[in-house]
């Protein structure tokens, strides 16, 4: 993979170099090394597609690591969509009480995260047009918007979501995984999350855990039932994983995660049947009922099939 982007098939790949250098800094050196001698390949594989989005990443048979650029380019929009409504959508109007149970499209800003958004949807085969490559270059993004201080902040958030899902492939090959099944993804994950969680610096912590679970939150997107089939853990459940490994205290883990998941249920048609929470102290109390009903809902699911 070749850090250098001059020209960017999608505005996102000019962020490959960051994404490399924090994956190599937080790998351990002698592991990695050993790993390359045991037939890791040392290349990384950027593939390129106009196509709708159908892959994430893969290590594939001659031990590669494979990232597909049009899931990357759907990832950091709602990266920054999900920040931006947080921040300016939630918090901001929660000190003059403004904010009343959704994020009302009141500003320029706001009206843009939300076109950043769509346009990312439209990268998935959900029956709605194909956002085409030029939509990208004239919306907020990492290659010709730099300025733009929410840029920045999903531009680190997503450099660290996309060296989780590096570091996910690469413990398949370390941890030795033949086959896809709910144990050994769960295991990748897990492998993935110590590494960077231990490896990182103190000031850094917040943003990488956010990357992790902004990544993981992304995974639900590609449809509407959070299974993840006999192969993989189901969506909501890795999601919860790692929020139950990190600091509960912090509260703004837990309201992303709110955010980007009732982002997805407004992509399915679903959140009209969301619990409306009246009275909530924390974020992570309110995702303890929002969580209870993606339970309901996949138990539902499950029961009609």
């Amino acid at each position: 993979m070749n850090g250098i982007t001059p020209n960017p098939h999608f505005p996102v790949n000019a962020l490959l170099g960051n994404i490399l250098e924090t994956f190599l800094s937080l790998n351990h050196e002698i592991d990695f090394k050993n790993a390359i001698l045991s037939g890791l390949s040392r290349k990384i594989i950027l593939k390129q597609s106009d196509s709708r989005i159908f892959n994430v990443a893969e290590l594939d048979f001659e031990n590669r690591i494979n990232v597909y650029d049009n899931f990357c380019q759907f990832y950091w929009c709602i990266c920054y969509t999900s920040i931006l409504f947080y921040d300016k959508g939630i918090l901001e109007k929660l000190q003059t009480e403004q904010f009343k149970n959704h994020i009302k499209l009141d500003t320029e800003e706001l009206k843009e995260a939300y076109e950043v958004f769509l346009a990312g949807i439209g990268l998935f085969a959900n029956g709605k047009p194909l956002t085409s490559r030029s939509k990208f270059f004239e919306l907020p993004n990492p290659f010709n918007n730099v300025k733009n201080d929410y840029v920045g902040f999903a531009n680190a958030v997503y450099c660290y979501g996309m060296t989780f899902i590096l570091f996910h492939e690469y413990s398949h090959f370390t941890l030795e995984h033949i086959e896809s099944t709910v144990n050994n993804e769960k295991e990748a994950d897990s492998s993935a999350f110590w590494t960077m969680v231990l490896g990182i610096d103190e000031e850094k912590e917040k943003t990488a855990v956010f990357g992790i679970l902004t990544a993981l939150t992304a995974l639900i997107f590609f449809d509407s039932t959070l299974s993840g089939g006999l192969s993989y853990p189901d969506g909501d459940d890795r999601i919860l994983d790692v929020l139950l490994n990190i600091d509960s205290e912090y509260d703004n883990y837990w309201g992303v995660v709110c955010i980007l998941i009732k982002m997805w249920a407004f992509e399915y048609n679903l959140d009209a049947s969301f619990p409306i929470v009246t009275e909530s102290d924390t974020w992570k109390d309110y995702s303890e009922v929002l969580f209870s009903h993606l339970r309901t809902l996949k138990d539902n699911k499950k029961n009609n099939r």
